[in-house]
């Protein structure tokens, strides 16, 4: 997965959803081998998973961009106790 703003992941989960429902219908219709499909399903998983995962990821980086900028303004605005 490449970088990209928060709209990217919804695509993503999109296409994983339009995914799943092609290979269920394959599966329901008798067209791919269910050993397949489960491994196909797997890695659907997977996919689903590092999404989730890279969002967290994302979200735990502003946060700590945003901690910082907080410290550093609390850092300006109060004088050292030691001075």
């Amino acid at each position: 997965m490449t970088s990209g703003g928060r709209g990217r992941p919804v695509q993503e989960l999109a296409q994983l959803r339009q995914e799943t429902a092609e290979l269920r219908d394959r599966l329901l219709k008798g067209e791919l081998d269910p050993r397949i499909a489960a491994v196909a399903g797997q890695l659907i998983n997977t996919d689903a998973r590092l999404i989730d995962l890279t969002l967290k990821a994302k979200e735990q980086q502003v946060l700590e961009e945003r901690m910082s900028a907080l410290e550093e303004m609390l850092s300006i605005r109060t004088p050292s106790r030691g001075a």
